[in-house]
């Protein structure tokens, strides 16, 4: 389920049904890259609306059910704290087979998201650093797990660290820290993206509130 509402809120939405079948087509087939016939079999599997299912497409699925094997593997191991190298993992993972150049890499370049401007890209390490610090800290810890995690996902989306994927991955770090203390993952779903940014924007505008609010119902 991660892996078809994040899909779902980035684009025209697939059917939880159209992400299983391009699943086990590619699991099938086990290969990374395709050829323009081999993408026209998998439409047609998949029967998504239009035909508008591009080699893109095919790969950020397959990057994401990457980047969600990962998580698991990481629960698994039931490690404390949540360190930097895991963040650019998840982040690798999800892009690598789209945007391999800049996969597990931090962004060298100015980037504004939804009319908020990001921080210089001179200081995203340095920030992440500090995001990191926060992340493992006792204050932090303290939180209601709800509140913890939904803060997680609204920092990491106000450093906006990546040139491309940051919602992807505030929304794997969310959902691991959810599902380490025993919590159900937030879905968050197609209709609800308006409100979801809205909320976004009101955190960055100084009342996270709401934002927290919007991650505890869903």
């Amino acid at each position: 389920m991660i892996l078809f509402q994040t899909i779902s809120i980035e684009k025209k939405p697939l059917t939880l049904e159209q992400t299983r079948k391009v699943l086990e087509y590619c699991r099938i087939s086990n290969k990374n890259y395709w050829k323009p016939k081999e993408i026209t079999d998998i439409q047609n599997a998949v029967n998504y609306p239009n035909s508008c299912l591009s080699e893109k497409d095919i790969n950020e699925i397959l990057g994401l059910k990457d980047a969600v094997d990962y998580l698991y593997s990481v629960l698994l191991r039931k490690e404390k704290r949540i360190s930097e190298d895991v963040i650019l993992k998840l982040h690798c993972l999800a892009l690598e087979r789209v945007n391999p150049e800049e996969s597990g890499r931090y962004r060298r370049i100015w980037l504004t998201a939804g009319g908020h401007e990001a921080p210089h890209p001179l200081k995203v390490e340095s920030l992440m650093k500090k995001f990191i610090t926060w992340l493992n800290s006792d204050d932090a810890r303290r939180l209601h797990t709800i509140d913890y995690a939904a803060l997680a996902h609204f920092k990491l989306m106000s450093i906006l660290p990546f040139v491309d994927g940051n919602r992807k991955v505030s929304s794997l770090l969310m959902n691991l820290i959810l599902v380490k203390d025993n919590y159900p993952l937030v879905v968050i779903k197609a209709s609800k993206i308006t409100e979801y940014c809205q909320a976004i924007r009101d955190g960055q505008l100084g009342d996270v509130r709401p934002f927290i609010r919007f991650i505890a119902q869903e």
